[in-house]
C-alpha cells in the first residue's frame, strides 16, 4: 500500500471513531523512511495509531487493540515483541491485551502466508 492509501484508510477509521485528523501532511511526513514515526491520535474514548506498517486503535476502556491493517514486516516484528512481553508481564489487564494482540497477529500471519499478499486487512 502507498502512504496515501494508508492515510485514506486511517481517515476512514478516524471518522468512525470520532477522531479528527488535523494535519494529514504531517502524518504523511511521519511515514517517510528516514522519519518512521508512528502518529498517535486520540479522543476521550479511543486511541488511534497510524504508521506506514499498520493502523490500529483501542477503546480506552477495554483491554484490547484492534488492527485495521498491517504488513508482514510489522506482524512478524510485533509478534516477537508481544511474545517476549507476555513472558514477563505481571498485570492481568496488560496480559489480556497482549494475548488479544498475539491472537490477531498469529491469524494475520497465517492468512498472509496462505495468500502471499504481504498485507492483512482486519475486519473493522
Amino acid at each position: 500500500m502507498t502512504h496515501t492509501e494508508i492515510l485514506e484508510l486511517a481517515r476512514e477509521t478516524a471518522g468512525r471513531l470520532g477522531i479528527r485528523i488535523k494535519n494529514p501532511a504531517l502524518i504523511l511526513q511521519n511515514m517517510k523512511p528516514k522519519t518512521g514515526i508512528t502518529t498517535i491520535l486520540y479522543n476521550e474514548k479511543y486511541t488511534l495509531w497510524i504508521d506506514k506498517h499498520y493502523i490500529a486503535y483501542d477503546d480506552n476502556f477495554k483491554p484490547e487493540i484492534k488492527y485495521i491493517f498491517a504488513d508482514e514486516e510489522h506482524i512478524s516484528e510485533e509478534l516477537r515483541s508481544v511474545i517476549g512481553r507476555i513472558k514477563s508481564e505481571k498485570s492481568p489487564h496488560a496480559l489480556k491485551t497482549l494475548m488479544s494482540v498475539k491472537e490477531q497477529l498469529q491469524l494475520a500471519g497465517a492468512n498472509m502466508r496462505q495468500s502471499d499478499n504481504g498485507l492483512y486487512f482486519f475486519e473493522n
